[in-house]
């Protein structure tokens, strides 16, 4: 069977085929306990991509899950061509996983996607659509017009709003979201910056991973995107431990950014 990547050229409706996409996509799903999460997420992300004609891949990493998330990602990757499970050792942090799903990463186009399904499939083609349209980076942001957010904390959201507006202030950048994982980049800047020299191993990667990417001088769009809360499962973000994290990584940058 003829393939683009690992996604099957016979799978794409016969009126996307002359418009195919050329920029083989990355997602990477960083998993802690998801099992209740990841088939479903999994399903509605894949059938989303396919729909649109997008070529493929999602690599989940499972970051030592003490539920079924190995099983539920060996199930989904026996019944999926495209699917790569990771299975990470100790110790544990969701930068720590977003390095290893860079590292196997074959795609143009990179976006880290979380398992909880707070992100719209919808979204990802979107972000895909701005890389594709010439800019090195999309930001997807929950916070301009047009974005979306249903049942986000509002301690969450005030602790949120307050750190994005000084990371703003302190670092000069315009876009409004620094702290959100949902972005698409082209595989260069990820090689650029180097998973390597990525100090960030929790939550803290994401401002870290924007702050470098801007820095750095890349093209970048933002575009707002919807957040959508958790039915199932608990959040890993804990704000009161990652709170010293989040302001140690803004200073080490900073004084980064002051030595380029």
């Amino acid at each position: 069977m003829e393939k683009l990547g690992f996604f099957p050229l016979s799978n794409i409706p016969r009126l996307l085929q002359s418009r195919l996409i050329t920029m083989f996509t990355s997602i990477i799903v960083p998993a802690y306990n998801e099992e209740e999460n990841l088939p479903v997420m999994i399903e509605s992300l894949c059938n989303t991509l396919e729909g649109e004609g997008i070529a493929f891949e999602i690599i989940i990493v499972d970051d030592n899950s003490t539920d079924g998330t190995r099983q539920v990602a060996e199930k989904l990757s026996d019944e999926f061509n495209n699917i790569l499970p990771v299975f990470r050792t100790p110790p544990n942090g969701f930068g720590r996983a977003l390095k290893d799903g860079f590292k196997a990463a074959q795609g143009e186009i990179i976006i880290p996607v979380m398992a909880d399904r707070s992100e719209d499939p919808v979204d990802v083609v979107r972000l895909i659509r701005q890389v594709e349209s010439g800019y090195d980076i999309a930001f997807g942001s929950r916070f301009m017009k047009g974005s979306k957010l249903i049942d986000y904390p509002r301690t969450k959201l005030l602790t949120n709003r307050i750190f994005n507006t000084l990371l703003r202030i302190i670092f000069l950048i315009r876009e409004n979201d620094l702290t959100n994982a949902f972005k698409a980049y082209r595989k260069h800047v990820i090689t650029e910056i180097g998973v390597d020299s990525l100090k960030s191993n929790h939550f803290d990667i994401t401002i870290e991973l924007s702050l470098k990417s801007k820095a750095l001088g890349f093209s970048v769009s933002e575009i707002p995107v919807a957040w959508l809360g958790r039915t199932k499962g608990h959040s890993k973000l804990k704000l009161l431990e990652m709170g010293p994290i989040y302001i140690k990584r803004m200073l080490d940058i900073f004084v980064w950014r002051l030595k380029k």
